[in-house]
């Protein structure tokens, strides 16, 4: 698999990290945790730049898989693809059928897509990168302030307002 640019809004992209994970920690990271840049041909593209992108995007991609409420059953499935199973081979540790593995895993992929976009979308309308004429509302259960909008919360529409709760803590 190869990207020009790596994002995590993408959901093969996700797939394809994580399925390399391994890979990547295995050539460029030394015992002590620190960037090497390896002598190896077929991997002799990548520079200390390079690796320093990738190390700080497998930082937020662990980040996005511990927050965006991954079940015990994907994680469980999630752990085994980390560590070099197959999709086959997971099916057969799961007793269960590839296909129900396949569908696990992207569920998975898609959670950490959403979680990533709904950070970066909080961020950038935080810290004023865009203007957004809307009012902000605390959430009662994290304590965020988010804008109040039907993306960041739901609208009751019994009581024609928005819930206390974010979308997120609400779920």
């Amino acid at each position: 698999m190869e990207w020009q640019y790596i994002s995590l809004s993408d959901e093969r992209a996700v797939e394809g990290l994580i399925k390399y994970r391994g890979k990547f920690y295995s050539h460029y990271l030394n015992r002590n945790n620190s960037i090497v840049v390896t002598k190896d041909p077929y991997h002799s593209n990548l520079n200390h730049s390079v690796c320093e992108n990738l190390l700080c995007t497998y930082v937020w991609l662990d980040e996005c898989i511990e927050n965006c409420g991954l079940t015990s059953k994907q994680k469980e499935v999630l752990n085994l693809y980390i560590n070099d199973y197959t999709t086959n081979e997971i099916a057969k540790e799961l007793n269960t059928s590839v296909q129900n593995v396949r569908g696990i895993l992207n569920s998975v992929f898609k959670k950490i897509v959403d979680y990533n976009n709904y950070c970066w979308k909080h961020e950038f309308i935080l810290w004023s990168k865009k203007k957004v004429e809307t009012s902000y509302k605390n959430c009662n259960k994290c304590k965020r302030w988010l804008p109040e909008t039907t993306e960041f919360f739901k609208y009751d529409v019994t009581n024609n307002r928005f819930k206390a709760k974010c979308r997120r803590c609400d779920n």
